[in-house]
């Protein structure tokens, strides 16, 4: 069991022996622990993530909250990473890509404002690089080139709004 704040996420290898989970009594523990503590669960925030590489997915039972069985999903967000159970990182990419995005069109009305390149380069840090580089310890080495070419070129429009006048090699420095 991982928890953060007021997240809980179970994780279980399952075998082929799927009838072996474990989930739903720990599941029911959960249940039990909310209700004696007045907390509420909201089963329909539950989410049930398979991970699976087999051509057939395998036959795991639903889990199920006060009669209320658990949407299985085919990605989650933990902690602001979005994971596909294909265990890609084209979604994820495409969601921290749309966000700095929008980041880099407030970095183009600050340099059509006057802001000065240090200022600029100070907003880019903290507004846009942090979007890109989060959690990248995580993600970054299971990414095929097109995607980190995708990253890549955001920082690469950035860098031409701070530095219009530098090559992006120069920039980098």
């Amino acid at each position: 069991m991982m928890k953060y704040a007021d997240d809980t996420n179970i994780s279980e290898y399952i075998t082929d022996q799927a009838e072996n989970s474990s989930l739903q009594e720990v599941t029911n523990s959960i249940v039990d622990w909310s209700e004696r503590n007045i907390f509420q669960l909201n089963p329909s925030k539950c989410k049930e993530f398979v991970v699976s590489f087999k051509r057939n997915e395998p036959n795991i039972p639903p889990i199920s909250i006060n009669q209320s069985q658990i949407e299985r999903a085919d990605k989650i967000s933990i902690l602001g990473l979005t994971i596909t159970k294909d265990l890609k990182w084209n979604d994820h990419v495409e969601k921290i890509v749309n966000k700095a995005s929008q980041r880099i069109y407030l970095l183009k009305q600050l340099r059509r404002f006057g802001l000065d390149a240090g200022n600029l380069k100070c907003f880019y840090v903290a507004s846009i690089r942090s979007i890109l580089e989060y959690s990248c310890q995580v993600f970054h080495y299971g990414l095929p080139q097109y995607l980190s070419d995708v990253i890549e070129r955001i920082q690469k429009r950035a860098l031409r709004i701070i530095y219009p006048q530098l090559s992006y090699q120069d920039a980098l420095c």
